[in-house]
């Protein structure tokens, strides 16, 4: 998790967790129970969306676009496929390689830059 996050999430723990009740909800529904999925998306989500003008994104393209920053960012698939879950690399390969542009090149210049410089006799 990055720090910034877990930042945010320790001070909405700090504020909003009783620290005394190990059996609290994280992030409970007004009514203090269990916030279920439907709720949140009506409550919190679709507002979220209208406010920032982009209706029509799904909470999971947030998933989406989480491994399109780490592929951008040459994270190896491996991290990038524990982090999403996936029981098996190919998973995530078979779902995000066609993101890793550049790769046949990249492997390329990795054997150009690697391969011995003999001097002419």
């Amino acid at each position: 998790m990055p720090s910034w996050l877990a930042d945010e999430l320790a001070a909405h723990v700090e504020a909003h967790v009783p620290g005394d009740d190990p059996e609290a909800w994280l992030f409970p529904s007004p009514e203090g129970g269990p916030l279920h999925r439907t709720n949140w998306t009506r409550r919190f989500w679709h507002p979220a969306l209208t406010a920032a003008k982009a209706e029509g994104i799904r909470f999971h393209d947030l998933r989406h676009h989480a491994a399109s920053v780490l592929i951008a960012k040459d994270v190896h698939p491996k991290i990038i496929s524990e982090r999403l879950g996936h029981s098996d690399i190919m998973i995530t390969m078979n779902r995000y390689g066609h993101l890793m542009a550049g790769v046949e090149e990249k492997a390329a210049e990795a054997l150009e830059d690697a391969r011995p410089k003999l001097k002419a006799v």
